[in-house]
């Protein structure tokens, strides 16, 4: 689904309960143990005169 939308040229932001996603939340917490998981966070202003 996230390579359909890139090939359309579409953004997305997918999310999901860990009660209903149980094995996809055990996997990220493997790869946060693990050093895996990165955080990137920006913060961009526009400012109008």
């Amino acid at each position: 689904m996230c390579k359909t939308a890139l090939e359309q040229g579409s953004n997305f932001i997918f999310v999901c309960l860990e009660t209903s996603h149980k094995t996809l939340y055990e996997w990220l917490d493997f790869l946060e143990i693990n050093a895996e998981v990165k955080t990137l966070e920006k913060k961009y202003w526009d400012r109008f005169i």
